[in-house]
Parts: structure tokens; C-alpha cells; sequence
């Protein structure tokens, strides 16, 4: 069991959010940043980021721009790079729960409490009422 999921989440973070900024658009880019912002973990919470991350850089073409009917007046590709970073967080805990209610929920509140610590109230704010229209929306298909 991995100790301090919050940390290491955290740690998710900081690497999508990195390689947002290299504009690591490849599946390979992604992992040679993996393989050097994630090297210190020990081998079970490495191969969480591992997969989590490569999971969330292949399906950001498709989810990203899906959140975009629910920004109203915005397009994804304007919000702050940590929002962005946040909702794809919290997009793909979505996803990856299933729409079952506590995981979902517990990823938006992770991904809104990310985004407040790496963006202020303002990107919290935003990211916590896109997912939870998107959460409420999509829960039952």
C-alpha cells in the first residue's frame, strides 16, 4: 500500500504540470520526464506516477477538450496551465473510477486542492466546478 497518496499525487502534479510546459506532446517525451522528475520514489509509488501520468498524457487529447462544454464562455486551451494540469487530475480520477461516487469525488477534491495550492482560490474555484458538472453529467453512463 503506498504511504502518503496525498504526496505523491503532489508529485503527479508537478510532473503533468512539467510536461505541459515542455509541450512533451509524445507518449515517449512524457516518459523520458518521468523517468527524470520521478526517479527517487521507491518502485511501488514510481510505478503509480508511471502509470497514472502515461494513462493521463494518452487520453488528455480526447478529455481535455471535452471539458470544454462545461467552462462556459472559455476554451480549455485559456485557463492557466495549472488549472488545466488540475482538471486533467481530476478528469481522469473521474474516468478511471468509473463514476463511482467517493473515487470521483475524492479526485475532484484532490485535483481542486492542487489547484489551489499551485494556482490560488481563482484556479480552484474553476477546477472544482467543471469536474463537478462533469461528474454530475456523466455519472450515470
Amino acid at each position: 500500500m503506498i504511504q502518503n497518496l496525498n504526496a505523491l499525487k503532489a508529485r503527479i502534479f508537478e510532473v503533468l504540470y512539467t510536461i505541459e510546459q515542455r509541450e512533451a506532446d509524445t507518449q515517449a517525451k512524457a516518459i523520458e520526464i518521468i523517468k527524470s522528475e520521478a526517479s527517487d520514489l521507491d518502485s511501488e509509488q514510481y510505478d503509480y506516477l508511471f502509470n497514472y501520468v502515461v494513462r493521463a498524457v494518452k487520453n488528455s487529447p480526447s478529455l481535455l477538450p471535452e471539458l470544454n462544454k462545461y467552462l462556459r464562455g472559455w476554451d480549455i486551451d485559456r485557463i492557466s496551465s495549472t488549472a488545466r494540469t488540475a482538471m486533467l487530475m481530476g478528469i481522469t480520477d473521474i474516468i478511471r473510477c468509473d463514476c463511482q461516487k467517493d473515487g470521483s469525488l475524492i479526485g475532484i477534491d484532490v485535483a481542486t486542492t492542487l489547484a489551489k495550492k499551485y494556482g490560488g482560490e481563482e484556479d480552484a474555484n474553476l477546477v472544482n466546478g467543471v469536474l463537478a458538472n462533469f461528474y454530475e453529467r456523466n455519472k450515470n453512463e
